[in-house]
């Protein structure tokens, strides 16, 4: 059942009005120039065409000639291209006329939308442009604009929203016919007005009058659409009367209101112009598709119809990323074992930007074929922020955000002459890396590239003057030496690069025509900079190498060079329009840089670009609304969930009221798409041949899903057999009495094959087969084997190296901190995104540096105690001697002066010439009375420490090092059979000696008390480090032949709050204890009873330690277990650079 709305002419002509049967004419006769055919989306035009093409040479046995397609836009643009007044452009891109609204916003008198000096989100802006633009397709124009608003028997909800709404309306007009600029809606609008004006023209000599501009015997058919907008209505009354046959072909039943509501009411505007509605009767009223049509959403009798159910399946998954899996696997099992064709096969969806990169990995880890018609947005794409960011540097003052963004991109190649007298490239990661430990800002506000200039030269003379100040001394500290002359050339060549990246950058920023702007990203950035020779060397890369990829992989290395050359193909469409347009609107006048740069983003705000189609070509994977009319056999529906499907109507919160029945056609244009994505392909689906599959995603990372209530509403058709339908995949499943789901036993991927391979080793019966598979397809997501294929011997000789030289305990806790990223950052040693700069010193660098404040304080101090000979007892660990320091509370104001140099010295090296360098500095040593600095603190409660009777010995004792005075690796016997050879850095050993016996505090530096570990923590293998240096110490000690120590374990805090509730004294403020031995002189301090903590606790704890590491050492070597599963989620996933790989947020 359906209906066709035509003129007289058309109703006269033809003898049929069923669109197939057209069709079948058409193309029997051969005449298909005589016909033009609108769709209602250019993806049927473009599906239409191809299948039309095959059925015209299957008949007429030569190829399809004269054809003639598009969607209504085109249509209309193609007659505004022929009856437009000269001076008239074309019709604007929706890019250009985001930026003409743009441009209206800031001009208009807005109250609400805009307080004064506010900065207003381009979303917003974007979003009031959709309503203004909504407002013009429903036929209101600024004279009846009021009145339109009003209609509705409601006042108005918000007077000022609606005033600052009209003045927006109004403002974008008067740019409009200023500029004599024409949108879409006013295309369509002229159109309608010059065919009507040429048909009262013409009607007057008494003739039969043809549409001007096209045959005389052109025939417009359109099909595909559910709904016109107002505009378009006109538009196709305006044509409609003249002799050339029109018809609109639409497929609904009246009866039922709930689902084609719409098309009642677009039947009766249509009629309005003179058009005829028809009928038309299916031979076989009883059908699948007449069923729905009558009761899909309007059940209220209680009709089924059980074998509707037959083809078609819903199931429920745990997440997106599994359900983009198991789609995968259906997809290869259907393709594999059904036989179907890939390109017969669609996916569909309501929310493209959550599943299109799922897609792409799932399909070509299985091997299947797809063709994503995705539309990338413009600016994301990487080669077009690369261009915009090069003009960024130079209109907003070489800031450093922005040449980060330039040297990091892949597209720009900065050469300079090297020493030989050859191009190289600059240094860019010695720049990025100087810069930012510079903590250099750049920008207008602190002079540009002078900046720079003046940054280099102040550093460079600070590394000299230490460097003499250190020649200078007695003992000048080699490392310290060794470090500076290394950063001076690093220094200098960063300030070199520089210098050759200004020659780059020579272009004006201050007055400057379009013409130029255009002439700057051309020639002085895509040409300068070598993007045209990268792009090339890019497809010359891959044409030598396609024959290494399997087939779908050179499809997808192909897509992946063209997808750059779409982005810039766009790019310069739209840099041509925007030259073009502007040029027109301002003649010669001069803008700044900044200024056109600003409103050329605005243009490539708004803007899509797409790759080619591929005919015949994949899995076809598409938004819902681009399947309409197209044929597949087998339809995949993903994200079946309340929100998405229906979406969720939003009330108009922008305009000041809700509009009529607005939300009422929301809704009914929802069910359509629904009910299209059921019968998308009626011919099968009446025979119950076409396969539907619908999937929900129960959850993601923040919520629980509802599923789509429209679910409910088929299951209404079928209610007796909905159990024999869905199925909850989350669940096990007896795979044997269910033959719609035979798909699962699919071994889709290597994953799967190597999985099974290693059940099948212990079990070959065939129900022991099965019941693996259903094992594997639960639990194999709680085993990640990661290596598809088997592992070569180099391979397995890399996992041996990994564990065989000396490692640290970071290397330990790394792995249980999260396996995957140690693998990916270990293993694969994938490079990582370089860090951001931050401008004030981070908790990293801010501890950093008070490590090297305190060490350097009691290397000074230790180095004066062995030359003056005033010490108690001195140790020999082979490197060098070590004397303790004893410090002095009378001395506070000497040492505290020369702590102050040491720190003074230190943060020099981070001075960042701005003000704000000056609050990093209050930090460690306060200027302001009644406030204390870090150091300061930390000095005061070090000299009330000083009747402990212990003293500082050892600052960053290192072994197995690159240091100079680095002792070697320490050898760790794990468990009698295996060893590790530990390296690492011990921040500092405090001792206590009694005779011949020694009390040691092995103290390790924390800036704040959330980054210290319980002894909890090291039972459970998640902290190694302090239990480690304990065993690694103990045992250079014994080495030396002194006897075994007490040894207690501590933190020192340096950023702590005072407890006034802790009953200690002072001295124990800024520590925490991991473990104080009971025989330790130190016990009573921290309240420890005498056998509460022995030394065999203390070796006991030592050896579960040791069982920890060994445990993760053999999932290292011999398992290889790299699993997905974060010790604490929430903190180490949130800053986690490899969030994008591992997929933690959607499994």
């Amino acid at each position: 059942m359906g209906f066709v709305v035509c003129n007289e002419s058309f109703r006269k002509r033809f003898e049929t009005f069923w669109f197939d049967d057209l069709l079948d004419k058409i193309i029997n006769e051969g005449n298909t120039e005589e016909f033009y055919f609108v769709s209602a989306t250019n993806q049927l035009a473009w599906n239409f065409k191809l299948s039309f093409a095959e059925r015209y040479f299957s008949e007429q046995n030569k190829p399809l000639v004269n054809f003639t397609i598009s969607n209504l836009e085109g249509l209309v643009k193609r007659v505004f291209e022929a009856t437009k007044p000269k001076n008239v452009g074309k019709v604007l891109s929706d890019s250009y006329r985001f930026l003409i609204f743009k441009e209206a916003f800031d001009r208009a008198k807005l109250q609400f939308f805009r307080q004064a000096n506010e900065q207003v989100s381009l979303y917003v802006i974007r979003w009031l442009s959709q309503i203004i633009f909504g407002l013009k397709e429903d036929g209101i124009t600024i004279d009846n604009f009021e009145k339109e608003i009003q209609r509705v028997d409601e006042r108005l909800v918000n007077l000022p929203k609606f005033l600052d709404t009209k003045s927006l309306f109004e403002e974008y007009q008067t740019i409009l016919q200023e500029s004599n600029l024409f949108d879409i809606v006013d295309a369509i609008n002229y159109s309608s007005n010059w065919f009507n004006d040429y048909f009262e023209k013409e009607a007057q000599t008494n003739r039969k009058i043809h549409l001007p501009f096209f045959d005389r015997n052109k025939t417009f058919l359109f099909f595909g659409f559910y709904d016109f907008k107002i505009p378009e209505i006109r538009f196709i009354g305006s044509i409609s009367r003249y002799e050339n046959p029109i018809a609109i072909f639409l497929d609904f039943d009246a009866e039922n209101g709930p689902l084609f509501g719409n098309y009642v009411e677009l039947i009766e505007n249509l009629k309005k112009y003179g058009l005829y509605a028809f009928e038309v009767e299916n031979e076989n009223a009883e059908t699948n598709v007449n069923f729905l049509k009558k009761y899909l959403f309007n059940n209220l009798s209680g009709k089924t119809k059980p074998e509707l159910a037959e083809k078609i399946c819903i199931c429920a998954v745990e997440n997106r990323y599994k359900e983009a899996k198991q789609i995968a696997k259906l997809c290869k099992y259907l393709i594999a074992i059904k036989k179907y064709k890939p390109s017969e096969i669609c996916i569909t969806t309501k929310a493209p930007e959550s599943y299109a990169s799922l897609f792409r990995e799932v399909f070509q880890e299985v091997g299947v074929p797809v063709n994503i018609t995705e539309r990338f947005r413009l600016n994301s794409s990487p080669l077009v922020l690369s261009i915009l960011s090069a003009l960024d540097v130079v209109a907003k003052g070489f800031r450093f955000k922005d040449i980060r963004k330039v040297l990091l991109s892949f597209y720009f190649r900065f050469l300079k002459k090297s020493e030989q007298g050859w191009q190289e490239e600059i240094d860019k990661e010695n720049f990025l890396d100087v810069v930012t430990k510079m903590k250099g800002l750049g920008g207008e506000e602190f002079g540009g590239k002078e900046y720079w200039l003046r940054r280099f030269k102040t550093r460079l003379q600070v590394i000299d003057d230490r460097i003499s100040f250190l020649k200078a001394t007695p003992y000048p500290d080699q490392m310290e030496l060794a470090n500076l002359e290394k950063e001076r050339k690093q220094v200098q060549k960063a300030k070199e690069d520089f210098e050759v990246l200004l020659n780059y950058f020579d272009f004006d920023s201050k007055e400057i025509t379009v013409e130029q702007f255009y002439d700057i990203i051309l020639n002085k950035i895509i040409k300068r900079f070598g993007v045209l020779k990268v792009l090339e060397s890019v497809v010359e890369n891959l044409l030598d190498s396609l024959q290494e990829y399997e087939k779908y992989d050179k499809i997808a290395k192909i897509e992946e060079v063209e997808k750059d050359s779409r982005a810039l193909s766009k790019f310069f469409g739209l840099l041509e329009e925007f030259t073009l347009l502007t040029t027109i609107r301002y003649k010669d006048k001069k803008f700044s840089l900044k200024e056109l740069l600003e409103l050329f983003k605005v243009v490539i705000f708004e803007e899509r670009f797409q790759i080619s189609r591929k005919p015949s070509y994949g899995v076809t994977i598409t938004t819902i609304e681009q399947t309409r009319g197209i044929p597949y056999k087998v339809m995949i529906l993903c994200g079946a969930i309340d929100g998405d499907i229906p979406r969720k109507y939003s009330t108009e919160k922008f305009l000041g009221k809700e509009l009529g029945k607005s939300e009422q056609r929301h809704f009914e244009n929802e069910r359509l798409e629904f009910f299209f994505f059921l019968t998308n392909n009626q011919k099968l689906f009446n025979q119950n041949e076409r396969l539907t599959y619908i999937f929900y995603p129960k959850r993601d990372a923040k919520r629980e899903f509802i599923p789509s209530p429209f679910l409910f509403s088929l299951f209404d058709l079928f209610p007796e057999r909905k159990d024999e339908i869905f199925f909850d995949l989350t669940k096990p499943i007896v795979f044997e009495n269910t033959d719609q789901m035979e798909w699962l036993n699919v071994i889709a991927s290597n994953v799967e094959r190597n999985l099974v391979s290693l059940n099948q080793e212990e079990t070959q019966s065939s129900k022991q087969f099965y019941d693996d598979i259903n094992s594997i397809y639960f639990k194999k997501n709680e085993v990640n084997y990661l290596l598809e294929n088997k592992l070569t011997d180099e391979t397995f000789q890399f996992f041996s190296g990994l564990t065989s030289k000396p490692i640290s305990v970071t290397f330990l806790e790394d792995y249980n901190k999260c396996p995957y990223r140690f693998f990916v950052d270990r293993i694969l040693r994938l490079e990582r995104p370089p860090v951001e700069m931050e401008l004030f010193l981070t908790n990293r660098e801010k501890g950093e540096i008070l490590h090297i404040i305190v060490s350097n304080f009691f290397k000074k101090l230790a180095e004066e105690t062995y030359q003056n000979g005033n010490y108690e007892f001195i140790i020999d660990l082979g490197n060098k001697k070590y004397v303790p320091v004893k410090l002095q509370p009378e001395k506070k104001d000497e040492y505290f002066e020369l702590i102050s140099r040491i720190t003074y010295d230190i943060l020099q090296k981070f001075n960042t010439e701005i003000s704000l360098f000056s609050i990093d500095t209050e930090e460690f040593i306060s200027t302001e009375p009644g406030r204390i600095g870090l150091v300061q603190l930390w000095l005061n409660y070090e000299l009330k420490r000083t009747k402990w009777g212990y003293y500082p010995c050892f600052f960053e004792l290192s072994f197995g090092m690159n240091y100079q005075d680095s002792l070697s690796p320490v050898d760790i016997d794990l468990d009698g059979q295996n060893k590790i050879s530990l390296r690492g850095k011990i921040d500092r050993i405090d001792v206590f000696k009694n005779g011949e016996n020694f009390d040691l505090l092995i103290i390790d530096y924390k800036l704040n008390k959330s980054e210290v570990t319980t002894i909890n923590d090291c039972l459970r293998g998640i902290a190694f480090q302090m239990p480690f240096y304990a065993i690694a110490f103990m045992k250079l000690f014994s080495e030396k032949g002194y006897d075994s120590p007490i040894v207690s374990l501590l933190y020192q805090i340096f950023k702590f709050r005072k407890d006034n509730k802790r009953k200690n004294e002072d001295s124990t403020f800024n520590y925490v204890k991991l473990f104080v031995n009971s025989e330790s002189s130190i016990r009573l301090y921290f309240n420890i009873k005498k056998d509460e903590a022995t030394k065999d606790d203390f070796l006991g704890w030592l050896e579960v330690t040791k069982l920890n590491a060994l445990d993760i050492l053999k999932k290292i070597k011999e398992k290889r277990d790299f699993p997905v599963k974060p010790l604490r989620s929430k903190n180490v996933c949130r800053y986690c650079q490899y969030k994008s790989i591992c997929k933690i947020e959607v499994i």
